[in-house]
């Protein structure tokens, strides 16, 4: 499923199958992740951000099986299963030296830039070892772990720090990652006291059966009030993950205690305010979060092994992409939509 130009659907057609060779990998697609950034692309949102060049094959989150290795692959053979990150990285500049790929200087994102991603039969990546084993496991359950899942892990593996027993931590937004926001939460600080806030009651009903304390809903009660003055007594929460990324996070900054973490990861707005003077004199921190590691998907990987991790999956054929994509603008994907060639 190709995007030729923003706005429009994407085109379903044929296309060569990548050759590989030396370390890279041909995998066949069990299942590709639709995701809000796939949306963002395609509405043209990034286009003088990002520089795509169209035509592409959208999907980052891939997972199936090796169809072909080059010559210099080792350790993989024919028919393994596979989790596919979503890129790689020049693995030489200072960032990536210094083990934080997400920031390399010159990084390929699959179906965003540099090249075409698992919205296909088939898709290539650049070397095996990138690649993470899955057996056991279903492609399409896996297939979200390389963003959806991967995402909120780094992101609480950033502040688990200031999580202590007792503490409280707010998940704004509990769609596809703020569902698995939750049950890493519940590993990592199982006695954290989690607050969903969202604007569905179906998926607050969702985040109640993943292990959420405190549901609110922001469309029927001001979600400030009830966080702070009900939930919390008035103190504050010590850490905010917003995973809508909207007009939510002017809001969060004043949900937190002093010395609160907001962690804003949703990529839906633009811009938003802080107040100054509780910023400085109560010593907030903004940390930014963006992706994760080879080693942070291994550990996801080995916790849904462990049955730690429960997908909500909606599958879709391949040729309804542009219906997955539509259900999931019109909100009506409650986990994630996995497109299964």
């Amino acid at each position: 499923m190709r995007l030729y130009e923003y706005g429009k659907p994407l085109r379903l057609e044929d296309v060569p199958v990548p050759k590989v060779s030396g370390e890279e990998v041909l995998i066949k697609i069990g299942g590709a992740g639709v995701c809000h950034s796939d949306l963002h692309l395609i509405e043209g949102h990034w286009k003088d951000i990002i520089p795509t060049t169209l035509p592409i094959t959208p999907g980052h989150e891939n997972a199936g099986w090796v169809a072909e290795v080059g010559d210099k692959v080792e350790g993989f053979k024919l028919g393994d299963p596979v989790l596919v990150p979503g890129g790689w990285t020049c693995e030489a500049c200072r960032y990536c030296r210094s083990g934080r790929f997400e920031l390399c200087n010159t990084p390929v994102m699959m179906g965003l830039v540099g090249a075409d991603g698992g919205y296909a039969e088939y898709v290539y990546y650049k070397t095996y070892r990138g690649l993470v084993k899955i057996a056991g496991l279903d492609p399409v359950e896996v297939a979200p772990f390389a963003d959806a899942a991967l995402t909120p892990y780094s992101a609480i593996k950033k502040v688990l720090g200031r999580l202590y027993p007792d503490s409280f931590a707010v998940v704004v937004g509990v769609g596809g990652l703020g569902q698995y926001a939750i049950q890493f939460l519940k590993v990592l600080a199982p006695e954290t006291n989690i607050i969903a806030v969202d604007v569905s009651d179906r998926k607050l009903e969702i985040a109640a059966s993943l292990g959420a304390s405190y549901l609110v809903n922001s469309r029927k009660v001001n979600a400030l009030e009830e966080v702070v003055g009900k939930v919390t007594g008035g103190k504050g929460v010590d850490v905010v993950l917003d995973f809508v990324g909207a007009e939510t996070l002017s809001t969060d900054v004043y949900m937190l205690c002093k010395g609160g973490v907001l962690v804003p990861v949703g990529l839906s707005g633009q811009t938003f305010t802080l107040p100054v003077f509780n910023t400085i004199i109560f010593e907030y921190e903004i940390v930014g979060s963006f992706y994760g590691g080879f080693n942070e998907l291994q550990e996801i990987v080995a916790l849904a092994k462990k049955d730690k991790i429960k997908s909500f999956i909606k599958r879709f054929r391949l040729e309804e992409a542009n219906e997955a994509l539509e259900a999931l603008k019109k909100g009506e994907i409650e986990g994630r939509a996995v497109l299964v060639p």
